[in-house]
């Protein structure tokens, strides 16, 4: 079955979906790349992995949702606001 999260993996029916006053710690941060860096907030096998990435004066700070060791060819094309519908079996 399908399902909607926020960019926190907070499932549309959870109370602290989309929640800004809600603050998640991460739990991973790479910063191998001096332009790129990025973070994750659960150790699920599949996770809401953010991308931040620095170009000139410009950051971009977008989401995907896949396999931390995959971080750099998942694609990053949903903005932090923006919900995605995933398989709730992906979801730990």
């Amino acid at each position: 079955m399908n399902i909607m999260i926020d960019c926190y993996e907070h499932p549309a029916s959870s109370e602290r979906y989309q929640r800004a006053n809600f603050e998640k710690k991460a739990y991973l941060v790479d910063k191998s790349s001096e332009s790129t860096t990025y973070v994750c907030f659960s150790s699920n096998p599949k996770r809401a992995i953010h991308r931040i990435a620095v170009s000139g004066d410009v950051t971009e700070i977008a989401w995907a949702f896949g396999e931390w060791d995959n971080r750099t060819t998942l694609n990053f094309v949903h903005t932090l606001n923006d919900p995605i519908v995933i398989d709730d079996t992906d979801l730990a």
